[in-house]
């Protein structure tokens, strides 16, 4: 069964690279992380900008403040979403365990909810 055709309009924007903007809340999206959710070829993610100014935005006493000025570098960024959009080979196959990604995903990601899931890990694996 098929999603309806208003379900995937705008799929490449789906793969843009610029803020999400909300009054005063500003998030960037990094759709590089996430590749293989779109079927392309995920890469060791380059290392992002957290933006720190922006998670130092106090409300207290902006009632009245004009978000879109305050952050028009911002609202710059995503009027030209559709000129930055990530892109990469389709995904033919599954990864191989020794693929560079996976190998790095291996290392920086926590595998298991509790040492119980470690240790049938460990016990699957020496077998």
């Amino acid at each position: 069964m098929d999603l309806p055709a208003y379900c995937s309009s705008g799929r490449a924007i789906w793969r843009t690279r610029a803020p999400l903007i909300f009054f005063c809340v500003v998030e960037m999206y990094h759709p590089d992380r996430v590749m293989r959710q779109f079927g392309l070829r995920q890469m060791i993610p380059p290392v992002q900008s957290t933006y720190i100014q922006l998670h130092k935005i106090d409300l207290r006493g902006k009632t009245d403040k004009d978000w879109s000025a305050e952050h028009s570098v911002y609202v710059c960024m995503w009027n030209e979403r559709a000129s930055n959009i990530a892109t990469d080979e389709s995904l033919e196959e599954p990864m191989d365990f020794y693929n560079p990604y996976m190998l790095w995903y291996r290392r920086i990601t926590r595998r298991f909810m509790s040492p119980r899931g470690a240790i049938a890990e460990a016990l699957v694996s020496t077998i």
